[in-house]
């Protein structure tokens, strides 16, 4: 009985390999919520898959051309995201936290924004390590060449002009090395009164650098323009025909 018991297993699983997952029993106990995660977004497509040790994650598959990604701590780059997002209306997502998601499920989009807070908790490191859930593939370390990425960072200048918007430097350095064409680029025109920052290179700004504690009038407009420029340089004006028709 337990032999029979084994192989009966071992040919499911062999058949759910071949054949795909199939839909539960209408007497199967559907998942408990704690084992289950919703990307929400309008138009979006939803897929499962199997993560980890055997949890069914629901994850998104990329409606929009563009995903927005954050990590925030007091909520101000969770705002951040989603003025972004209001700004880019149909053509971008809903906002995800990024320790909700996986490398994998950036392949939906033709386009991704990364934003970060001012905090460092570690060297090197961003924002009580959230962005480690986003680690590539151990055999596919490029896994983001022909997407377009871009930074967003918030900071404050008067308490931190030494590392001003630092994460937005790293991130950037990141998606770099995992062969992004990275994009959004902002001109430094003495709008900041600082002594250095990561995310100064070359003279220009590599994202898009905020300070909501000493400059919060600037912010909307500063968003604005720089989700008009990522509109150009995301080349959207094929989705964005699309979405009018």
């Amino acid at each position: 009985f337990q032999v029979r018991s084994i192989t009966m297993c071992a040919m499911a699983v062999l058949a759910r390999s071949v054949g795909g997952a199939r839909a539960p029993s209408p007497s199967s106990s559907p998942p408990s919520s704690s084992s289950l995660f919703a990307v929400r977004g309008r138009d979006s497509r939803r897929r499962l898959r199997r993560h980890g040790g055997g949890r069914l994650l629901v994850c998104m598959a990329g409606g929009a051309p563009v995903g927005i990604f954050y990590s925030t701590g007091a909520g101000a780059t969770k705002r951040i995201a989603n003025s972004i997002k209001v700004q880019f209306g149909d053509l971008a997502d809903v906002p995800q936290p990024i320790n909700s998601v996986n490398a994998r499920d950036f392949a939906g989009y033709q386009a991704l924004i990364f934003g970060a807070p001012s905090y460092m908790w570690e060297k090197h490191r961003v924002s009580a390590l959230d962005f480690d859930t986003i680690e590539p593939p151990f055999n596919e370390y490029k896994d983001l060449e022909g997407k377009k990425v871009a930074i967003f960072g918030l900071g404050d200048q008067q308490e931190y002009p030494k590392n001003f918007c630092d994460a937005v430097g790293i991130l950037w350095e990141h998606f770099s090395l995992r062969g992004a064409e990275m994009v959004g680029s902002v001109a430094n025109e003495g709008q900041f009164e600082i002594k250095r920052s990561r995310a100064l290179k070359q003279g220009a700004f590599v994202g898009l650098p905020l300070d909501l504690e000493n400059q919060e009038d600037r912010v909307s407009e500063q968003v604005a323009q720089w989700v008009d420029q990522l509109k150009r340089e995301f080349d959207l004006q094929e989705a964005a025909a699309a979405k009018a028709e």
